[in-house]
C-alpha cells in the first residue's frame, strides 16, 4: 500500500483555492523537568510540585494537535502554566510564538484574537457578553469554533467545571472544548491561603 504526503496533498489542494491548514504538533524534550524548572522559577523557594503539572509535561512532550484546558481550583499555578511556563517552553523548545490574553482581552481584541492559530487565555468563564455595534456575542463560543474547524490551538485556564461551560457557553462548545483539548482538573487547595 502506498505512503499517502499529506502535506503534497495539502500543498497541490491549495494551488486550487482549496485552504486547509495542517495541525499544530510539538514535542517538548525532557518535558517533566522544563516544567519543574520554569514553574520553579517563575513561583520561586515555596514551589510544590503537584500531579497536574506531571499532566502538563505529558501534553507539552507530544501535543497531538491538540489545546489545552486547564480548569479547577483557584490558586493551583493555572495562570502561571497559560501565561509563562508553556509560552516560554514552546518558544525555547518549537519556535513556536503563542500570544497571550487574559478573558478582559475577549471583547476588546476580538478580531486579532479569532485570527490566530496558537493562543492562550487565562480565566475563560470570567468575561461578560460582548457588545460590537448594538450586536451580542459570546466570544469564546467562536474562538472554539474557529479552533475545531481550523486545528488552531488554544490553550486556557478558567475555574469552571463542565457544567459551568454547559451553562455559559452551551453544550456545543463544551463538545468543541472535548473535542480540541486535552483537560486537566486542578483539585488542590489554593496556595494563596
Amino acid at each position: 500500500m502506498e505512503k499517502i504526503d499529506y502535506k503534497k496533498i495539502l500543498d497541490d489542494m491549495s494551488v486550487h483555492g482549496v485552504k486547509t491548514t495542517p495541525p499544530i504538533n510539538f514535542r517538548v524534550p525532557g518535558s517533566v523537568t522544563a516544567v519543574y524548572d520554569a514553574m520553579e522559577y517563575f513561583i520561586g523557594p515555596k514551589f510544590e510540585w503537584l500531579s497536574e503539572y506531571g499532566q502538563v509535561a505529558e501534553w507539552l512532550t507530544n501535543n497531538r494537535g491538540l489545546g489545552l484546558c486547564l480548569y479547577g481550583n483557584n490558586g493551583t499555578g493555572k495562570t502561571i502554566l497559560v501565561q509563562r511556563v508553556i509560552p516560554l517552553l514552546l518558544f525555547h523548545h518549537c519556535r513556536k510564538i503563542i500570544k497571550c490574553f487574559n478573558y478582559y482581552d475577549l471583547n476588546t481584541k476580538t478580531d486579532s484574537i479569532t485570527s490566530m492559530r496558537l493562543i492562550s487565555i487565562d480565566d475563560v468563564g470570567v468575561e461578560s457578553e460582548g457588545v460590537v455595534y448594538g450586536n451580542k456575542r459570546w466570544v469564546f463560543p467562536e474562538i472554539m469554533d474557529i479552533a475545531e474547524k481550523c486545528g488552531n490551538i488554544v490553550i486556557f485556564s478558567s475555574n469552571l467545571d463542565a457544567k459551568g461551560f454547559c451553562d455559559k457557553y452551551g453544550i456545543r462548545t463544551f463538545e468543541r472544548i472535548v473535542a480540541t483539548t486535552k483537560r486537566i482538573k486542578f483539585t488542590h487547595k489554593s496556595f494563596r491561603k
